[in-house]
């Protein structure tokens, strides 16, 4: 198939990409499930935009067959919906759904930081800073999508240094559907993350002070979901070759 758009570069399909429904996958649909929920969560797939197979199969150069299992691991994940006889669809959280993911953030990060007893490491939060630094420079340059990104990618950094694999599981998956409901709901003019909280919390964690560290991540996911109007906005669509394709540089994945 000539001129595919290129979408895969930077994708490692044996990264550390913290999320259960990667198993099994084969290397070639690892790289899809990862481009694709790379788009949701950096909000350039926006809810309800449909993702036919035919369409996904054309633009990363596979088989429907591939297709459809990844999409069925995105459906595990939650954050696309197959609904039967109507095809696949960026998820659309309910207000019911979004205050029940805020809610769990809140006990799951905040009791996570409660439980720790001794300063993060080093290494830790060295790799936390670097999660800030990438987050700061796309503010800088304008680009939505990957400070939205990299702001998730701080909680599960986090959560990979307080030394629960579990836990990062599960906060990777709730940041993703987070970052859906952030793109339906949040109210216009609101900021989804302050940069400026991560940086407090980094200070705060470097220290022995785990409770004051949990209450700060307690009041930080607390002021996002404030920013949030749970009425539900038409979602826009687009064109999924110029959306999947728009940020790459390789070749396409290929069959094996």
């Amino acid at each position: 198939m000539n001129n595919i758009a290129p979408i895969t570069e930077g994708l490692d399909p044996t990264g550390p990409t913290p999320l259960r429904a990667m198993t099994g996958l084969t290397a070639p649909e690892t790289l899809v499930f990862q481009a694709i929920h790379a788009a949701i969560v950096e909000q350039r797939l926006l809810p309800g935009t449909r993702l036919t197979e035919e369409e996904l199969a054309a633009i990363y150069a596979t088989s429907r067959m591939r297709i459809r299992r990844v999409l069925l691991a995105l459906a595990h994940e939650g954050v696309i919906a197959l609904p039967p006889g109507r095809g696949a669809q960026v998820a659309c959280p309910t207000a019911e759904e979004a205050r029940a993911v805020f809610e769990a953030r809140r006990l799951i990060e905040a009791g996570l930081i409660a439980s720790r007893t001794i300063a993060l490491d080093e290494g830790v939060v060295h790799r936390l800073r670097t999660c800030r630094a990438a987050e700061t420079a796309a503010a800088r340059a304008h680009d939505r999508g990957a400070m939205i990104g990299q702001s998730g990618a701080f909680h599960i950094e986090l959560a990979r240094g307080l030394g629960n694999p579990v836990m990062a599981d599960i906060i990777a998956n709730l940041v993703a559907r987070s970052s859906l409901i952030i793109a339906l709901f949040q109210r216009d003019g609101a900021v989804c993350c302050r940069a400026d909280d991560h940086d407090r919390l980094i200070e705060t964690l470097s220290g022995p002070r785990p409770a004051a560290a949990a209450a700060m991540m307690r009041a930080h996911l607390a002021s996002i979901e404030a920013g949030l109007e749970m009425a539900t906005k038409p979602a826009p669509g687009g064109d999924l070759r110029t959306i999947l394709g728009g940020r790459r540089g390789v070749e396409p994945v290929r069959d094996a």
